[in-house]
């Protein structure tokens, strides 16, 4: 009974002990780019990447980022880090 019991711990909501959080930095970070009107090449430029292969696999959820380049985009857009993984922004108005 306690596996299926849902916590909120710090605003990231958990299943089970061995659940992992929700992040939603990869969706956050194509909404955003589409809402300021970037491409993909804007935002490997952004982020120091050759060409934008490297970003799309970001994107596309096929590769991971590193801290210093989620906060490069956080501080980019002027939203927390917290917004950024683990807020859903394409839900939010404005």
């Amino acid at each position: 009974m306690l596996g299926a019991f849902i916590t909120k711990v710090g605003g990231t909501h958990l299943a089970k002990s061995n659940s992992k959080p929700v992040m939603f930095y990869q969706s956050n970070i194509r909404f955003l780019r589409k809402k300021y009107d970037f491409t993909q090449e804007d935002m490997a430029d952004l982020l120091g990447f050759k060409n934008k292969s490297s970003y799309c696999l970001i994107e596309n959820r096929t590769s991971g980022i590193s801290i210093e380049n989620l906060v490069k985009i956080s501080d980019f857009f002027g939203i927390t880090l917290d917004q950024l993984v683990k807020q859903d922004m394409s839900k939010e108005n404005g």
